[in-house]
């Protein structure tokens, strides 16, 4: 499989009066047909304590046009700890939205009939390590499959019948010898992409702060026959995992309108941007993505 970038990025948020800088999101729309972003958000400089909100945007969801700067989500609710990594999950069958969003441990759970008004159910996943975050949430034979990004370098799965109580099933994907690692674990921001007979793992691989800016916009891509493993990524003989290829982006969010897929970059103010942007580049910005 070849995946390549079609096109400019383009821009889709853009911060203005109440945050300087997006970083991860989740991209859904709503109940009344409106495209929605929802990312974690903060004031320049980066300051990991006062990313304590998420910024919501909006827009027109049949052409994506730039979308409006609506407000700040969650100061003080349902924790005043910062939050980070919003993922949304539509569930079609019960017509509602499923939130979830990290932070220091724990995985927060809330609920929306319109995308709109959020109402907190509970915490999702705890842990007692204040590195498990970056919820991906797929459905799969008749489960919910969610990847968070986990202490150790790798990316684990927790499973649920009903979106709300989520249980340890297995690690999904983990670093090995002679790559980029971080203390508090470089696999960042898993998605899942169901591709024909294939399962697609994008993760942004950022490792311990020395090395972070020459990673930044890093996302690696592995293939799977089996969604719930994509191997051990090694440099040596260890490795049993399928790597795609390493597209320029951060943290991205992949969407799909009228057929086509299209892919986003984020990230924090200051820091490196993929060719075609500036480090004053503090938006959420997409490009067209072609599987081949």
């Amino acid at each position: 499989m070849i995946i390549t970038f079609e096109g400019k990025w383009t821009p889709l948020a853009i911060p203005n009066k109440l945050c300087d800088y997006i970083n991860d999101h989740a991209i859904f729309i709503d109940i009344n047909n409106k495209l929605k972003l929802l990312g974690t958000s903060g004031t320049h400089p980066y300051r990991l304590h006062k990313e304590t909100q998420l910024v919501e945007f909006s827009g027109n969801s049949d052409d994506f046009e730039l979308l409006t700067e609506n407000r700040l989500l969650f100061n003080k609710f349902p924790t005043i700890l910062p939050k980070y990594s919003p993922f949304v999950f539509i569930d079609i069958k019960n017509h509602t939205f499923h939130l979830y969003f990290s932070s220091v441990g724990k995985i927060y759970h809330l609920i929306s009939k319109s995308g709109t008004d959020w109402e907190f159910i509970n915490i999702a996943i705890k842990s007692s390590l204040p590195f498990l975050r970056d919820p991906f949430v797929i459905e799969y034979d008749g489960r919910y499959l969610m990847y968070v990004t986990q202490f150790g370098n790798k990316v684990s799965i927790y499973e649920s019948l009903d979106l709300t109580n989520f249980e340890y099933l297995n690690d999904a994907f983990s670093i090995e010898s002679g790559l980029p690692k971080s203390l508090n674990s470089s696999c960042e921001s898993p998605t899942v992409l169901k591709l024909g007979g294939e399962y697609l793992l994008f993760m942004t691989i950022v490792p311990s702060p020395f090395r972070r800016k020459r990673n930044y916009n890093k996302t690696y891509v592995f293939s799977s026959k089996n969604i719930l493993d994509f191997g051990l990524f090694s440099e040596l003989g260890s490795n049993t995992s399928k790597l795609v290829c390493i597209l320029e982006a951060h943290a991205p969010e992949i969407f799909i309108h009228n057929g086509e897929y299209f892919m986003t970059t984020c990230g924090w103010s200051g820091y490196p941007k993929p060719t075609g942007l500036t480090a004053t580049d503090n938006g959420v910005y997409y490009k067209k993505i072609k599987f081949n």
